[in-house]
């Protein structure tokens, strides 16, 4: 509700084309041979003129179908997918479905508890982890808000991020049901756990972990040049200045990537 209250605001809702997915975007101007040469920002000592567009390439969602590995009978989805559903649409997607929820961040435990909401004990939830791990309770502990508590980045890695409220309590009356699976493989009845001989039987599988984000920025790229560009050294962050400009990728500023404790107040300063 605040971020569509901030765009119906700022009149950004024009400038935003729903439900269409970015399949590539290709710099018009320079080629890869010329742009390899530049020496400096914009070739010559200059910043890079107004010349020059990007054209991208864009598909219509509605027209992608999400098929799940041949073996297995039933969907499988990532958790963005899900999550780019609105509330009705994600709730009656779920709802008496027998669900099985790969992962154990903040992802995978809201979509658990969502969609124990839908089913209950009927047709639990099944949440696959590899690792256990000790889940923060509550963003507030003591009335603190934890970014408080851990005033520098390194520090904050250390905590993983809160549970749903009630999730445990979810779990204890058996509409969430925890599963260690080092490892799982698809099969026709639903997914089979590593030294377990009886397979799991459900008909959704939501993958609620390997998040790329770095290869989905590659990715956009249709230039070599650029993918090498904007992932810059293997064992470095992306080199992006301010967090949003890169100094060889012209015409272009990446928006929203990194976060922090306001992502709308700092996603408006980068756009400003």
């Amino acid at each position: 509700m605040e971020k569509q209250s901030y765009a119906h605001r700022f009149d950004l809702i024009k400038h935003i084309k729903f439900g269409t997915k970015v399949l590539g975007i290709k710099y018009q101007g320079a080629s890869d041979e010329e742009m390899q040469s530049w020496c400096l920002w914009g070739g010559n000592g200059d910043p890079f003129s107004s010349r020059g567009k990007w054209i991208v390439e864009a598909q219509d969602t509605q027209n992608l179908s999400t098929e799940g590995p041949e073996a297995f009978h039933g969907d499988v989805i990532h958790s963005m997918d899900y999550a780019n559903m609105d509330y009705e649409s994600a709730r009656d997607f779920v709802r008496g479905r027998r669900v099985t929820v790969v992962g154990f961040q903040k992802s995978a435990m809201d979509i658990a508890m969502e969609c124990s909401t839908a089913n209950g004990v009927e047709h639990p939830c099944r949440v696959l982890y590899r690792t256990e791990h000790w889940n923060v309770p509550d963003y507030n502990p003591w009335g603190v808000p934890l970014p408080y508590l851990y005033l520098n980045r390194f520090s904050k890695l250390m905590v993983h991020k809160p549970v749903p409220h009630g999730f445990y309590d979810k779990a204890e009356e058996g509409s969430i049901i925890l599963k260690k699976a080092p490892s799982f493989s698809f099969c026709k009845e639903g997914i089979k756990v590593q030294g377990k001989d009886t397979p799991l039987e459900t008909n959704l599988v939501i993958l609620a972990t390997g998040f790329q984000g770095e290869k989905d920025i590659k990715d956009i790229f249709e230039s070599k040049t650029f993918q090498d560009h904007i992932l810059g050294s293997p064992d470095a962050a992306i080199p992006l200045y301010r967090e949003c400009i890169h100094p060889r990728i012209p015409q272009l500023a990446v928006i929203g990537f990194s976060e922090s404790v306001a992502n709308l107040y700092t996603s408006e300063m980068r756009c400003r």
